[in-house]
């Protein structure tokens, strides 16, 4: 597939909320180091990336690196906006882990789990116990 539109399309992206960025080299490949709202995150677009060179150039940047696949960026665009947003602070709404907790909801079946788990989460769903049985576990905002 032909990678350089979706790349266009999220280099696009990223300049429609970044104050500033520039680019730089780590390990010999290119890097845009972002800045909005107050924060720096260096990103990567890993076309062609091996894993350990994704995890040498991590251990060597000194702050934060984050590497974007192509076909993950065709894939799961909209979910990586919102990831990438989130780096910055520039999502609406934070929930914090420690204020949910998992609870078993009963009249949730398997399939709509799994439509929750592909609209919210890159790693999809996954067969487990989390969804075994006749209800499905849920993270619940406890005030």
């Amino acid at each position: 597939s032909d990678v350089r539109p979706a790349r266009d399309c999220f280099d696009e992206f990223l300049h429609s909320f970044a104050d500033t960025w520039n680019d730089d080299i780590c390990e010999g490949r290119s890097v845009q180091v972002v800045h909005a709202n107050g924060r720096e995150v260096a990103i990567h677009w890993a076309d062609g990336l091996l894993p350990g060179l994704a995890e040498a150039m991590t251990v060597a940047w000194p702050r934060r690196l984050v590497h974007i696949w192509p076909d993950l960026w065709l894939a799961r665009g909209m979910l990586l906006q919102s990831v990438v947003l989130s780096m910055f602070g520039l999502h609406s709404r934070l929930i914090f882990a420690r204020k949910t907790v998992a609870r078993r909801l009963l009249g949730i079946d398997r399939a709509i789990g799994e439509q929750f788990m592909e609209a919210n989460h890159l790693l999809r769903a996954r067969n487990g116990r989390p969804m075994v049985g006749s209800g499905c576990r849920v993270l619940v905002l406890e005030d």
